[in-house]
């Protein structure tokens, strides 16, 4: 019905598309990685931290802290009508302590956004048996966020390992409302419905040695393979459901469900060429054909998988003659979405085109910053097209913490 109902966008500041399942879906929260397309499940930077798998915090030699800032800026059309609007929301924060640098032990521990629902859809529309014009308000907010502790550690034979325990917590708030034309007889009303989730989740993941060493190839300097699997133990879901009419207000209903989360498993590779070049090729996949609320399906959900290729270009070999503007870290990316959405039996696909770049501050310390174009979507089958400008904002901060003196 909501789909069916649209022909005026208004202010809201995400996707119409999270009205169904936990919203959307976020990966990258930093820059850097937004930059090259927002995974890099191989990348064992040590200048960064990976929400995506904790096996790439093996290379962390100094104490890290990160945190910052995304802007959305959205373009929404469908069949009759078009909107724009935009948004500024905290991109989650970590801090990465390095314990035993020789065997790549390091703790890590931040908060991350997992999902975002935030859509107001409204529909003007005159009933004939009625007689009077009347508007249908569709509004939805809230999500989940992620809190996490972990830590890896590098294998013999130059293998990395690593695992993070996670709590997701967070609330989603869904109202619709019928409000009927000034000087109507017929009293307006609207049904509440909010969600509170709790539940503990596990990521695990590995990075292999460097195959690289197999090849006799002066350009190869670097290849490796990444894995990442993120398990999710049912959210216990507080649902309370609220009616609001002439005669009051009522609590229709009150429970605690479950709510089931599909695992996501992640694949990738990253080539180092000529030392300075590093090229990423990702996947993710997660089936929300799979995901229930209160052990019910939803027929608007499907599979998500998503493809990116990235690139970075990072001068390695920096010294005291090296130019601030020689350090700059330069990114890009290509990306390909097949969301978890699928309306009116069609699936909302989307492509995206990243770039990014990381300014020295001093030793250890980036600025950072990316923009990502994406569009999804079509304005055909009562659907919506939106394309997207985000740019993002975050910094790094590193320090040397818990280093034994010599004596």
């Amino acid at each position: 019905m909501l789909f069916t109902f649209v022909s005026a966008i208004l202010a809201q500041d995400g996707s119409i598309y999270s009205r169904y399942g936990l919203g959307e879906l976020s990966s990258a929260y930093s820059a850097r990685r937004a930059g090259f397309g927002g995974l890099g499940i191989a990348l064992a930077d040590n200048q960064n931290l990976s929400s995506m798998n904790p096996a790439a915090w093996n290379g962390i030699t100094m104490t890290r802290f990160e945190g910052g800032l995304s802007t959305d800026m959205w373009n929404v059309s469908d069949q009759t009508s078009n909107a724009k609007y935009s948004n500024i929301r905290f991109s989650g924060f970590m801090i990465g302590i390095p314990l035993q640098r020789d065997y790549g032990l390091t703790l890590v521990g931040g908060m991350v956004p997992f999902s975002n629902v935030s859509y107001d859809v409204s529909h003007v529309r005159t009933s004939d048996v009625l007689g009077v014009d009347y508007t249908i308000n569709y509004v939805g907010s809230g999500g989940l966020s992620k809190l996490f502790l972990g830590t890896t550690y590098r294998l013999p034979f130059d293998w990395s390992i690593g695992i993070a325990y996670e709590y997701y917590t967070g609330h989603i708030d869904y109202d619709s409302r019928v409000v009927f034309a000034t000087g109507s007889n017929y009293e307006n009303s609207n049904y509440k419905q909010n969600n509170l989730y709790r539940g503990l989740g596990v990521n695990l993941g590995v990075i292999s040695n460097n195959i690289a060493t197999f090849f006799d190839v002066k350009a190869f300097n670097e290849f490796r393979l990444g894995f990442a699997l993120n398990k999710i133990a049912a959210l216990k879901t507080d649902n309370n459901s609220l009616a609001i009419s002439s005669l009051g207000s009522a609590t229709l209903d009150y429970q605690l469900v479950d709510t089931k989360i599909p695992d996501r498993i992640s694949a990738g590779a990253a080539f180092r060429i000529y030392d300075n070049y590093t090229i990423l090729l990702d996947f993710v996949s997660q089936d929300w054909g799979k995901y229930t609320f209160n052990d019910e399906y939803s027929s608007f959900l499907n599979e998500y998988t998503k493809y990116s290729l990235g690139f970075e270009y990072k001068l390695r070999d920096v010294q005291l003659r090296t130019s601030t503007l020689e350090q700059i870290a330069w990114r890009g990316g290509l990306s390909y979405e097949s969301s978890q959405y699928s309306i009116n039996g069609e699936d909302v696909d989307g492509y995206s085109i990243h770039a990014g770049l990381s300014y020295p501050l001093e030793f250890g310390n980036t600025i950072d910053l990316a923009i990502k174009y994406s569009t999804r979507g079509k304005t055909s089958n009562n659907l919506v097209e939106e394309k997207l400008i985000k740019m993002y904002f975050s910094m790094s901060i590193g320090e040397f913490w818990f280093i034994r003196q010599d004596k």
